[in-house]
């Protein structure tokens, strides 16, 4: 099983804010789930093992794409 966190910084760490994105069997998870919930509030099974990791990758990689998009557009604009 994997486990990703989403941190909401400390704050939000020491209130038990984290989120988690689980990937791993039913399971594992079945017994992980009260540990995942003593830390956080937001726990998602994402499916098999490497699922949590491929969602928190696109979680990530979410933000780069709006600001790289952001700056193509006014030179796009310019064509129109």
């Amino acid at each position: 099983m994997s486990t990703h966190i989403h941190c909401t910084g400390v704050a939000g760490a020491k209130a038990g804010g984290l989120s988690f994105l689980v990937g791993g069997a039913e399971e594992s998870y079945a017994l992980a789930q009260p540990i995942l919930s003593s830390m956080g509030q937001r726990i998602i099974h994402c499916g098999p093992s490497g699922a949590g990791l491929a969602a928190k990758i696109c979680n990530n990689v979410r933000p780069g794409f709006y600001i790289e998009s952001s700056t193509l557009i006014p030179p796009l604009s310019s064509l129109y």
